[in-house]
């Protein structure tokens, strides 16, 4: 979340502007905020021009209409489960080229306020212990867009 908790448990101290979220997810690939090698001792684990693609499918998918709400890179360069698929896949470069097929990690963070909706986040932001009531609907939501935007992605 672009918060983080207090001591009676309401969770609505903003985190510093550096390590928030975008509005929906920040898509990782270990690159610079297009994708691309920011580091060649640390390379992308995810082509550039395929995630800058899908992050053009997620876009389109979630249906948003500010393009930072999908970022790349933002706040986080991807984790160590990515780091090792895509050291996993440089491996069998030659293998996947030899099979036609195109390998890659790519980590997705979303936006838990994005995930819950606004009547879940309004009850983290006061005072408790308990979870949120989770809201069907906006299960739905999500799982529809994500759906769609990889379908999108697939078709390209």
């Amino acid at each position: 979340m672009n918060t983080t908790t207090t001591r009676d448990g309401a969770v609505d101290v903003a985190r510093a502007p550096e390590d928030r979220l975008p509005a929906v997810v920040a898509l990782s690939n270990r690159g610079d905020p297009r994708g691309d090698e920011r580091d060649p001792a640390d390379p992308p684990t995810m082509d550039p021009e395929r995630l800058r693609a899908l992050a053009d499918a997620h876009r389109a998918g979630f249906r948003v209409e500010q393009p930072d709400a999908v970022a790349l890179n933002t706040p986080y360069l991807g984790s160590q489960e990515i780091r090792a698929a895509g050291a996993r896949f440089r491996e069998l470069a030659d293998q996947a080229v030899e099979a036609a097929l195109e390998l890659d990690a790519v980590q997705a963070e979303f936006r838990r306020e994005y995930l819950l909706g606004a009547d879940a986040v309004s009850e983290l932001h006061r005072p408790g212990t308990e979870w949120i009531r989770e809201d069907p609907a906006q299960v739905r939501a999500v799982a529809e867009a994500s759906r769609r935007s990889w379908d999108l992605y697939r078709a390209l």
